[in-house]
């Protein structure tokens, strides 16, 4: 038993090597080195980071009442991080460990700076919103970024939500800039803001308003930096692929996405062609990080580059009201209780580039697509095997640890955004290009 003297500094040690007590050393050998160094004079601060540098771990440069560092300042390899974060996303897996089945929770944590996946080989009694005080995680590297895991010996203690700021959102201040704005800096909220854009793709609606038949003018517009679903209440002419420039126009959140309006208040005039780029190069604009996802409102459409990082469960086979769409759980909808519901395909995933993570989920068509299966032939293949898991578990060997250049839209809402994949495909690396490439960057350095 640690005498009163060591344990505390013991306690920290053993916390900060995580896994490799057990399997590298175990307490009680901790326990005696300690007690040497101690005994010697040396200070317990010191004798904490002699023991962990030794057994290959980064002394923290405080122990488990110290300072809290935020997800954006995480390396590879910390061996002992306090935390103040939220779950953006948690779930279980069954994975098997050293010969053994054990059930993990996985997911996506966030703060001010970033979000980041973790896992969590504790149960926590936790759900999505809450945000904890982690003390005593670690982390490793994966891909050349820090990923968080909870070993057993973690505290985790639920908080109020108010300690930490909210999750950049549509609904967050931002500062503005001055005069004109570009599509990527209009929020929900904004009002009296004047836009330059070309239009993509206009159609008329008939709609019933206060009682009243009127007509709105619906679609979207872009520019260099973005694009943005727009509605136009007042009838200004408007053509597919002219620019204009919009004064006096605000900004809505429908549906978790940011939505342009202008009308008969508004001013509007035709501007030159050449002012922002053709709709070519508007539609076919590169990858934008993930971590923008975060610090503003969704999007209309939108492309990133990212890897799969897992394959989350409710992928595959399942059913959803016929009624409002929602997917059922045991048969029964939150809405409209008891349905028969419809068959429906569908990937929920984790994405992650390195600069954040987000939930992504992936129609039908591209579930096909990307599985090499109609939703009729898994239908088949699930009724021969007698479970729905045959999806879930192919999407997983396939999909998994693969990057995909992804475009579709995004939501936002107060958990941060939520990727709808409209197209998805492979990204071929060039492995000898990108082995050239790195050469002649060492033989510059050299």
């Amino acid at each position: 038993m640690p005498q009163p003297q060591t344990a505390p500094h013991l306690e920290e040690i053993v916390r900060a090597l995580g896994e490799k007590v057990g399997r590298e050393v175990n307490v009680h050998e901790l326990e005696e080195e300690l007690g040497r160094y101690l005994e010697y004079g040396v200070p317990p601060e010191q004798a904490r980071s002699i023991i962990l540098r030794k057994h290959g771990v980064t002394p923290p440069k405080s122990g488990p009442g110290g300072s809290r560092k935020t997800l954006g300042e995480l390396q590879g390899s910390e061996g002992f991080v306090n935390l103040l974060v939220r779950i953006v996303h948690i779930g279980t897996k069954e994975i098997t460990a050293r010969g053994e089945k054990r059930t993990i929770q996985t997911g996506i944590l966030g703060d001010e700076t970033r979000t980041r996946p973790f896992t969590s080989w504790k149960t926590l009694d936790v759900e999505k919103g809450d945000v904890i005080k982690v003390t005593g995680a670690y982390t490793k590297e994966y891909q050349g970024e820090a990923q968080v895991n909870f070993g057993d010996r973690v505290q985790v203690e639920k908080v109020d939500k108010d300690l930490l700021p909210p999750p950049p959102t549509a609904a967050t201040p931002v500062e503005r800039p001055e005069g004109p704005l570009r599509v990527s800096e209009l929020r929900p909220g904004d009002s009296g803001i004047e836009v330059t854009a070309r239009i993509l793709n206009i159609s008329a609606k008939p709609v019933t308003v206060q009682g009243q038949p009127k007509t709105v003018w619906s679609g979207t517009v872009g520019d260099g930096t973005g694009k943005i679903a727009f509605n136009a209440w007042h009838d200004f002419g408007l053509q597919e692929g002219e620019v204009v420039h919009v004064k006096g126009a605000y900004v809505k959140a429908f549906r978790g996405a940011a939505q342009l309006t202008f009308d008969e208040r508004s001013s509007l005039e035709r501007v030159a062609p050449d002012t922002v780029p053709t709709a070519t190069e508007i539609d076919h604009q590169g990858p934008v990080p993930l971590s923008v996802l975060y610090h503003g409102a969704g999007q209309a459409d939108v492309t990133v580059e990212a890897t799969l990082l897992e394959v989350r469960p409710g992928s595959g086979l399942v059913k959803r009201c016929t009624n409002c769409k929602r997917v059922l759980r045991n048969g029964m909808c939150g809405e409209h209780g008891k349905v028969e519901g419809r068959l429906d395909l569908r990937i929920k995933a984790i994405l992650d580039d390195g600069t954040a993570a987000v939930n992504a989920i992936f129609s039908k068509e591209l579930t096909e697509q990307m599985l090499g299966k109609t939703m009729a032939e898994w239908e088949a293949l699930a009724k021969e095997h007698m479970s729905t898991d045959v999806v879930e578990a192919e999407a997983k060997t396939r999909l998994t640890a693969r990057v995909f250049r992804v475009r579709g839209a995004v939501l936002v809402d107060e958990y941060g955004p939520m990727f709808l994949a409209k197209e998805a495909a492979v990204v071929q690396r060039d492995l000898t290009a990108a082995a050239e490439a790195l050469l002649a960057e060492l033989e510059g350095v050299a």
